[in-house]
């Protein structure tokens, strides 16, 4: 049996990322609508995600989250939320202080 040339496993490497791209970002095709002829597609099972990252991983993938418009977005949201849920526990405990306070009947002072 002879072996795959480089530019045969360039193209597959090539069509499993395009088919793992394709799949995740609309959807894995499940059939045909016999009436319509439109394809059914469902969200991908996990496996499909795992199959993705190890993909990424063992071709050294990676994102910069500095200059990836979709990884700073993300990192600002979880700042904001981050920031909101510092600013409930620290409001929370204002508020449980104070209740302390009056039932202590203002010893706490």
């Amino acid at each position: 049996m002879s072996k795959a040339s480089e530019d045969e496993l360039g193209a597959m490497h090539g069509a499993i990322a395009r088919g793992l791209t394709e799949i995740i970002t609309d959807g894995a095709v499940i059939g045909k609508d016999e009436d319509t002829g439109k394809v059914i597609r469902i969200t991908p099972p996990a496996s499909y995600f795992a199959a993705a990252i190890a993909f990424a991983k063992n071709n050294n993938i990676t994102a910069d989250p500095t200059t990836n418009t979709e990884l700073v977005g993300l990192t600002e949201a979880l700042a904001r939320r981050t920031a909101a849920k510092q600013k409930l526990n620290r409001t929370a405990f204002d508020e449980a202080a104070e209740q302390l306070d009056r039932d202590l009947g203002g010893m706490m002072q």
